[in-house]
């Protein structure tokens, strides 16, 4: 058996050369933490087809120029635009609608978020 010491001479340092002397393996140490991403790349995005992007256009258009919903109605009515299932609008529609794109801008303006927890250090054995 060795009968080397565990400490170094000089060092209050762990000697690892005199447990892989002893016949263990040797502790080898990882840093370990968690990584925390908030993103929207992986949120699903359907593309609209020409008509909806065209009307979702408008309605952002007439709302940024700061008309209510009944009035964007009767704007999309007046222009020929029609809904989904071939129907005139009104405002609840236009509502629903508007409520769904800016629920989408929020999404997809939303920063990306990377936040690190939880660092620490283990000494793990290998055994080969």
């Amino acid at each position: 058996m060795n009968s080397q010491p565990i400490f170094g001479r000089n060092s209050n340092l762990f000697n690892y050369s005199t447990v892989i002397g002893l016949g263990f393996p040797t502790p080898t140490p990882f840093l370990t933490f968690n990584l925390s991403v908030l993103t929207n790349k992986f949120v699903y995005r359907r593309k609209l087809d020409k008509s909806h992007q065209k009307t979702h256009n408008k309605i952002l258009q007439l709302k940024n120029k700061g008309l209510g919903y009944r009035s964007i109605s009767k704007e999309l009515n007046r222009l020929g635009f029609k809904s989904s299932m071939g129907k005139d609008f009104y405002p609840s529609l236009v509502s629903v609608i508007w409520k769904k794109i800016e629920k989408k801008q929020r999404i997809l303006n939303q920063p990306e978020v990377m936040e690190y927890s939880d660092f620490d250090i283990e000494l793990i054995r290998i055994y080969k």
